[in-house]
């Protein structure tokens, strides 16, 4: 009998589950970029994060900038009005964000009252809300006010990661 060169191949391990935190990577692995990715990753477009939850915040900030953005962090909606008169104005930093996420129910200025703002100075920057009272009434005020996204709170930061990617390529 004739003996194969080849050797069998072993069983594949059963998949283990991701480690909290990781979105199914390994923990030490660095994320793979796509070309799109990569093309974001040297143009460093500018993304305005209002968010009043500071894990929230740090955390998406942490995400935004990793995938090569330039994020400026609001800690509410009154700050990101601020940030957004200041990049509009006339200074060396005049200059129009890429896009916008923004929580919905934050102190001072919520996001529907950023968004009427928004609206009113001619901006048109598309704007992502998070949420997490998301319910069809609030999600449809929210579109009907110019968001072009809606995520509700918690929400898979992969599909935020590929909004904002889609976004920030038109």
């Amino acid at each position: 009998m004739k003996s194969s060169s080849h050797a069998r191949p072993k069983a594949a391990a059963s998949p283990q589950k991701p480690a909290p935190g990781t979105c199914g990577r390994a923990a030490n692995r660095p994320r793979a970029f796509t070309l799109r990715q990569a093309i974001v990753r040297v143009t460093q477009p500018r993304v305005l994060l209002a968010e009043d939850d500071v894990e929230v915040r740090e955390y998406l900030a942490a995400e935004l900038r990793r995938d090569g953005y330039q994020v400026i962090e609001a800690r509410d909606g009154a700050e990101l009005v601020r940030h957004v008169e200041a990049l509009l104005g006339d200074g060396p930093e005049a200059e129009q964000p890429a896009i916008i996420i923004t929580d919905l129910f934050m102190p001072k200025v919520d996001g529907l009252e950023v968004l009427t703002r928004l609206h009113r100075a001619g901006l048109e920057t598309p704007v992502i809300v998070i949420t997490g009272f998301g319910d069809e009434k609030t999600r449809g005020a929210v579109r009907r006010m110019g968001a072009v996204a809606v995520f509700n709170k918690p929400f898979d930061i992969d599909e935020l990661r590929a909004a904002v990617l889609d976004l920030a390529q038109r």
